[in-house]
């Protein structure tokens, strides 16, 4: 019987096709990677935000959309398991950077929760 190799690697290490022990464990890291970025984004963000819970939470939907969509745009670029997991830990490596940034420049963001709570517009 002919042995299938690793999806994601290649090579023959008797998996049967499923993924390898070594990619295994590079998809968990760089799972664990994009998590780590995703909570150092939104420790930066709530340091800007003064500690705005609803801010907060609203800007990690948008992280974790945003990252979410980076895996869904590289699956259906016919990424496997592991490209998928690069292609979220540099969407969520990118929001970490932008906020690190904003922070050390110390730009302060607004939260603005609802249409009524924005500024008239200048007319």
């Amino acid at each position: 019987a002919r042995r299938r190799a690793c999806p994601h690697c290649q090579l023959d290490r008797g998996t049967a096709g499923q993924p390898c022990e070594d990619c295994t464990r590079a998809i968990a890291s760089t799972e664990r990677d994009a998590a780590d970025f995703v909570e150092q984004a939104l420790a930066d963000h709530r340091a800007l935000s003064a500690g705005d819970d609803q801010a907060a939470a609203a800007f990690f939907t948008y992280v974790t959309e945003g990252v979410e969509q980076a895996r869904k745009a590289a699956a259906a670029q016919g990424a496997d398991a592991l490209g998928q997991a690069l292609a979220a830990r540099v969407a969520a490596d990118g929001f970490a950077r932008e906020q690190k940034r904003l922070r050390e420049r110390g730009v302060e963001q607004v939260a603005l929760a609802a249409p009524a709570d924005r500024p008239d517009p200048v007319p």
